[in-house]
């Protein structure tokens, strides 16, 4: 089965949050002005209803010049003044309370500047931060300004329009005056975009009353398709959904379960199930969402991969073990050649139990950061496994313990009656 992979970045998710921060105690949870700050006053409360209401009387801007242009980044970066919120701009926050620009979770600010309003932003993320509106509180027809840090270490502006639960960068652009920094792994940003905007589906009027959208996450950088042919592993069967998933994982490098696959609009998630059945044909075009690891995570990843190979061969190593106590067993080899073998079958699982003991203590030296959920889950995994090879490890040792005690018993058995 060939299909089409299309992947886009994780960065395309955006999150929808209307609730309060925890910063900002205050707030009215659930309506359409969520209150922030309570320092704010009357005219710039961290209310959308309010900051809309200040520009009722504006006029239209005039078509000319669209799309709106985009001025060069302003070096260096003026930092973010929260000491102006309630005063001369309106602020949301999100975070631990009395957070500011640099340490909160989140960080918006606004304000007007003539027939422009500007937007700075700013959050702790090494991706993208972003604000959108929108016209209910779900995800889907929604205007994003998102301030992504690319593959290049600048940040750049970005304009998406939510399309159901991913988004779709839009070539027309209103930010102007864009300015952006990565530093102390926040990405933060200033733009302005006009109030009013001649008609577009994708862009909004913001004197108009709008639901705040806010977000943050990690990134991918741009959009990559590709021709996959997926098969079954086994003879004359059919592909199920996992088959896919892997392939995808070696192709595009996204783990399988940090992976969303969308085919017709249709989130696939039963991994067992047939290709067939899930509506997957042949030359179906197939949309991944999903994050590539770090480089330093994949570092770690690879040493683990190591130790898992480490793993298997000493599982192999294991069996064959086995194998041969249970011939021993079952009487299949020569009387006078199983005491000489016992020996050293229980000299190789003493051998074999060693090295899984190395190969748990150099699993358990690896540190590794919170968000290396990758390496953190495959760690858990093989260190599971191991502990329960070692365990039958013990079982082996124990029957062939017991194999030498009946052979020892039916030596001395055979020598009494000698005598």
């Amino acid at each position: 089965m060939v299909l089409q992979c299309q992947s886009v970045g994780a960065w395309l998710l955006f999150a929808y949050a209307v609730s309060a921060s925890p910063a900002d105690e205050s707030a009215v949870r659930g309506s359409r002005t969520d209150q922030g700050d309570q320092a704010l006053d009357e005219k710039h409360q961290d209310t959308y209803g309010t900051f809309a209401s200040e520009f009722y009387d504006l006029r239209y801007l005039s078509e000319e010049g669209y799309p709106f242009p985009t001025a060069p980044p302003v070096d260096p970066f003026a930092r973010i003044r929260v000491d102006d919120c309630g005063k001369t701009k309106g602020c949301f926050r999100y975070g631990k309370p009395g957070c500011n620009a640099e340490t909160c979770d989140y960080f918006l600010s606004y304000r007007r500047i003539g027939a422009d309003v500007e937007f700075e932003l700013s959050a702790d993320t090494e991706g993208w931060v972003a604000v959108g509106f929108s016209s209910d509180k779900k995800m889907g027809g929604d205007d994003v300004m998102a301030c992504v840090h690319d593959d290049n270490g600048r940040v750049r502006i970005q304009h998406f329009y939510n399309v159901g639960q991913w988004a779709k960068e839009i070539k027309r652009n209103p930010a102007r005056d864009e300015e952006g920094v990565f530093e102390n792994n926040r990405v933060t940003c200033r733009f302005k975009r006009p109030v009013y905007v001649p008609r577009d589906e994708t862009i909004v009027d913001l004197h108009l009353s709008w639901y705040y959208l806010f977000a943050w996450g990690p990134a991918i950088q741009g959009t990559e398709k590709h021709t996959l042919q997926v098969v079954s592993p086994e003879e004359n069967g059919e592909p199920i959904l996992q088959d896919m998933a892997l392939i995808v994982e070696q192709v595009t490098g996204v783990p399988l379960n940090s992976q969303k696959l969308i085919c017709k609009g249709k989130s696939l998630k039963e991994m067992e199930q047939t290709l067939s059945v899930l509506g997957v044909k042949n030359g179906c075009r197939v949309m991944l969402i999903g994050k590539r690891n770090s480089t330093e995570e994949e570092s770690e990843l690879k040493k683990l991969k190591d130790l898992e190979k480490s793993v298997e061969l000493m599982t192999t190593k294991l069996e064959d073990v086995n194998k041969e106590l249970l011939r021993i067993q079952k009487g299949f080899l020569n009387k006078s050649l199983q005491a000489e073998t016992l020996i050293k079958l229980d000299k190789r699982i003493k051998t074999t139990m060693e090295q899984f003991m190395k190969i748990l203590e150099q699993i358990d030296s690896m540190t590794m950061p919170e968000n290396f959920f990758d390496c953190r889950l495959k760690r858990k995994g093989l260190v599971k496994k191991v502990q329960g090879l070692l365990a039958h490890c013990d079982t082996v040792e124990g029957n062939i313990g017991q194999e030498m005690d009946k052979l020892q018993s039916k030596n001395l058995a055979l020598f009494k009656n000698r005598e």
